[in-house]
């Protein structure tokens, strides 16, 4: 349902909001480049993490990750 009603909003802007369409589009890819730099930085720090022992926090990283990758 969620799906079906973003889908008919994205068509809608592209219909009526062309130029819109295009700077939200340009706005997303770079989001996107953005949480993917950040996802290879945190899996540095879990490394650091785990080489020191640091178990609990290398977790709570993990974790982190787990909620940015899913947005």
């Amino acid at each position: 349902m969620v799906q079906g009603n973003l889908n008919r909003l994205i068509d809608y802007v592209r219909l009526y909001f062309p130029e819109d369409a295009s700077e939200i589009s340009d706005a997303l890819d770079l989001l996107n480049l953005i949480l993917d730099g950040l996802l290879s930085n945190a899996n540095t720090i879990i490394a650091k993490f785990n080489n020191n022992k640091e178990y609990d926090k290398s977790i709570e990283m993990i974790e982190f990750s787990k909620s940015i990758s899913k947005m």
